[in-house]
């Protein structure tokens, strides 16, 4: 069965193949003590989705966070990088110019932090594997879109500590993103 899309003009575009959009969302973080850092933190993504039969969609999404802060309770200059690729499935409602759709999937995450004390080492990187949880609602006229969505990123990460007078925990780094977009399908 092959899908169709609407536009304004009530033309129909048969069988676009993927869409391409950019995305920009405000970071609510989970963890309290990221977020006393960090506040909420803007963030930017290109996300590519894919159009399968049967009203599933494969997505691919990479997201970029970049955030100065203020250590807890010293107030030392922070800078956070969160650069998470995910990958996943969504289903999708189509009703005359609007889409509805839910998906979720893992996703693969590079966190960089530079802290400006000497009482921790001061860039960390690490990797680690977390999930997206996806919802949008999408307003197409013609071949572009634009979207709201709600988004919920898991992302744990492991500090260890490394010097007896600081302590680091292990923190969730994701949280609520909530944001806009707009997009073209092909």
């Amino acid at each position: 069965m092959s899908k169709t899309y609407a536009t304004c003009k009530n033309e129909t575009k048969k069988n676009p193949k993927f869409e391409i959009g950019y995305n920009f969302a405000g970071l609510f973080p989970q963890s309290p003590t990221f977020r006393k850092i960090y506040k909420v933190s803007p963030t930017n993504a290109v996300e590519t989705t894919f159009f399968l039969p049967k009203n599933f969609n494969l997505w691919v999404n990479f997201l970029y966070l970049s955030k100065d802060g203020r250590s807890i309770p010293v107030e030392d200059k922070t800078h956070i990088e969160i650069m998470p690729l995910s990958l996943g499935f969504k289903y999708n409602i189509a009703l005359n110019f609007f889409d509805f759709s839910l998906g979720l999937g893992p996703c693969y995450t590079w966190l960089r932090i530079k802290d400006k004390s000497e009482f921790v080492n001061q860039i960390v990187k690490k990797q680690n594997f977390g999930a997206m949880f996806k919802s949008s609602i999408k307003y197409r006229v013609k071949k572009l879109y634009f979207s709201v969505f709600l988004d919920y990123f898991f992302q744990h990460f492991h500090f260890p500590t490394t010097n007896e007078r600081i302590k680091r925990h292990s923190t969730d780094v994701g949280g609520l993103l909530l944001g806009f977009g707009i997009g073209t399908n092909f």
